[in-house]
């Protein structure tokens, strides 16, 4: 049975200021898509929450893709409701098996493209299939834990939403030695991050999933901690390893 809460398991309410919410679903749309172009597929800006998902067919890709498993077949050719909600109910039912927290979230508000339900719902599968994968089985808020984890490289946070440009540049230079001088720098800071998250996706094939936006206007933990958990992602930790850089991970 599901119980209805707040996947982020913080005090923030589910309904978030219309920028943030925003934010939020261009980065989460920007996952989604580096999974489904593996598939050729793509879910255009803004209609992650207003029609992609509600046939089931995207989802079902979706998930298949990122949990590496087969999932039971659906209707592709799903034009009625009741198809396109068998379609919904196959996905939840694998997720539901895959342990995967689903607070409360329905097939049926999928299909009425309700934003809140289906932004919850991609964070549910977002922290599943990328977040816990760096997080080793702890049990910590995942906000919390990679606060500790920053704070082995001397970056010292009280929100991730605070996550500042010298951060980023020092992971990158971390990982790939000399990539970012400080002579690269103009005043204008939105271009700054912005030129840190062009090196990151050209030099590391960190996914530009997010912009200076996220960092400077209405900063979402939800969208910064997808993006951050690149960075501490197996293949990563490998090379801070071989540089002898990493503290414990």
């Amino acid at each position: 049975m599901y119980t209805r809460g707040h996947p982020f398991h913080c005090s923030e309410p589910a309904s978030l200021p219309e920028p943030r919410r925003s934010h939020e679903e261009k980065v989460y749309t920007n996952w989604c898509n580096t999974h489904l172009s593996l598939l050729e597929l793509l879910i255009e800006p803004s209609s992650l929450t207003t029609g992609s998902l509600s046939d089931g067919i995207f989802l079902w890709e979706l998930l298949q893709v990122v949990s590496k498993k087969k999932l039971p077949p659906i209707n592709k050719r799903a034009y009625i409701k009741i198809q396109q909600i068998n379609n919904l109910v196959v996905c939840f039912n694998f997720l539901e098996k895959e342990n995967v927290k689903l607070f409360g979230i329905r097939p049926e508000d999928i299909y009425e493209k309700r934003a809140s339900p289906i932004l919850d719902l991609i964070w549910a599968i977002i922290l599943k299939y990328h977040i816990a994968l760096c997080t080793n089985g702890q049990t910590l808020r995942p906000e919390k834990f990679f606060l500790a984890w920053l704070k082995d490289y001397q970056i010292n946070l009280k929100s991730i939403t605070e996550f500042p440009l010298e951060g980023l540049c020092k992971f990158i230079n971390i990982i790939h030695p000399g990539l970012i001088r400080d002579p690269e720098f103009t005043s204008d800071k939105r271009e700054n991050y912005n030129h840190v998250i062009y090196l990151a996706e050209k030099h590391l094939k960190i996914p530009a999933i997010v912009s200076a936006s996220n960092f400077l206007e209405n900063p979402s933990p939800y969208s910064l901690l997808i993006y951050i958990a690149y960075f501490k992602n197996s293949s990563y930790c490998l090379c801070l390893k071989f540089l002898g850089k990493s503290k414990p991970v």
